[in-house]
C-alpha cells in the first residue's frame, strides 16, 4: 500500500520543551511511504534538489499524521537520496490536549525554590504561621518558621440548607 503525504520542513527558533513554537521557512514535499512507518521516530528519504540544503531545517511536520518532529539528523544514503531521522515533538502534536487538560502538580519543595501559582479557590482559607525550635541530631535549630495553610471548602447547598 502506498500512502501519499505532505511532509512540511521549518526552522523552528523555540527551545524543545515549549508549546506554540516559532515555525518558518516552511517548505511543503509530497512524499510516500511504501511500507510500514514508524510514526514515532519516522525515517524519510529525500530526493536531494538542487539549491535546497537540507540541513538548513531542524523541524518537520507531516500533515496527514497532524503530527510533529524534531530533525534529529540528515544522513547521505547515496549521491541522490537524504535520509531524514525524526523524533516527535510530544509537546507540539498534543499541544491542544495539554493545554485542555487540567492537572494538579506535587512537587518536593527545596531550599531556594520559586514560584508562583494561581489558583481558583472555593471556600474560606485560614493561614496559621509557627515559630518553633527543633532538635536534630542533638543540634538545636532555632527561629524555624512552619507554615501550615488550611483550605476549607464549603458546600454551598449546604450554607443554604442550614440558613
Amino acid at each position: 500500500m502506498v500512502a501519499f503525504m505532505q511532509l512540511i520542513l521549518y526552522k523552528n527558533t523555540s527551545a524543545e520543551n515549549s508549546i506554540n513554537k516559532v515555525l518558518t521557512d516552511g517548505t511543503v514535499f509530497n512524499i510516500n511511504f511504501k511500507g510500514e512507518v514508524n510514526i514515532i521516530n519516522p525515517v524519510i528519504p529525500l530526493v536531494r534538489l538542487t539549491g535546497l540544503d537540507y540541513r538548513e531545517y531542524n523541524y518537520a511536520k507531516i500533515l496527514e499524521l497532524g503530527r510533529f518532529y524534531f530533525i534529529d539528523s540528515i544522513e547521505s544514503s547515496n549521491a541522490k537520496i537524504e535520509t531524514l531521522h525524526l523524533r516527535t515533538d510530544v509537546l507540539e502534536t498534543y499541544k491542544q490536549d495539554i493545554l485542555n487538560s487540567y492537572a494538579a502538580f506535587n512537587k518536593k519543595l527545596e531550599a531556594g525554590d520559586y514560584g508562583e501559582t494561581n489558583i481558583s479557590l472555593t471556600g474560606e482559607v485560614e493561614i496559621t504561621n509557627y515559630l518553633s525550635d527543633v532538635t536534630f541530631g542533638g543540634l538545636v535549630c532555632t527561629s524555624i518558621l512552619f507554615i501550615l495553610i488550611f483550605v476549607v471548602f464549603r458546600d454551598k447547598t449546604s450554607k443554604e440548607k442550614n440558613a
